[in-house]
This record gives structure tokens, C-alpha cells and sequence, in this order.
């Protein structure tokens, strides 16, 4: 009787050590998971900070480079009127493209 509740408590100490080890396996993936995608958002957020440093000039070409336009001949005290015109514009065509599914260049 005792070997056969040795041998029980055994293959439960081994399932538990075995489904302890699934777990501990699953955890690291997600914890690898985890530390990409904030590696991935710490980048974005050092290209933000990064184009914080840009002049208001510089980021409205951008912005009109990315849309196809070229630079209007508008009073330069507009600028961020303008930037927060064509930031609409683009998430708008984004938007759209992104629900019809024909994801270009957004």
C-alpha cells in the first residue's frame, strides 16, 4: 500500500512539476512579447521626440511630401493651421484605405 501511494504522489508531483513548467514556458513567451513590443514603442517614441526638434517649415513638408502636395504659397504665420489641416487630411484617406482594405502608404 505504501508503493502505491508513493507512486501516486510521485506522478502528481511530476504532473505538477510538468504543467508548472508550461506555464513558466508561456509566461517567458509572453514576457518576450511584452519587451518587443515596447522595444517597438520606445522607438516611435524616440522618432516623436525626434521630430519635436523639427521646425514647424520642415514638418509641414512633410507632412504635404507625404500627401502628394507641393507647397502652397500661404502666409508663413499659418503654418499650424495648415499642419492641422493636412494631419486631418491624411488620417482621413488612412482611414479609408485602412476600411477598404488598400493599405498604400499608410
Amino acid at each position: 500500500m505504501n508503493r502505491i501511494a508513493l507512486i501516486a504522489m510521485g506522478l502528481a508531483l511530476l504532473a505538477v512539476i510538468g504543467l508548472g513548467g508550461v506555464v513558466i514556458q508561456r509566461q517567458g513567451e509572453r514576457i518576450d512579447g511584452l519587451e518587443a513590443t515596447v522595444g517597438e514603442l520606445r522607438a516611435v517614441s524616440d522618432q516623436v521626440n525626434a521630430r519635436r526638434d523639427v521646425d514647424d517649415a520642415t514638418r509641414l513638408e512633410e507632412i504635404e511630401a507625404q500627401l502628394g502636395f507641393d507647397a502652397p504659397s500661404w502666409p508663413a504665420e499659418n503654418f499650424a493651421e495648415r499642419i492641422t489641416q493636412l494631419e486631418w487630411d491624411l488620417a482621413l484617406i488612412c482611414g479609408y484605405l485602412h476600411r477598404t482594405g488598400a493599405e498604400l502608404f499608410c
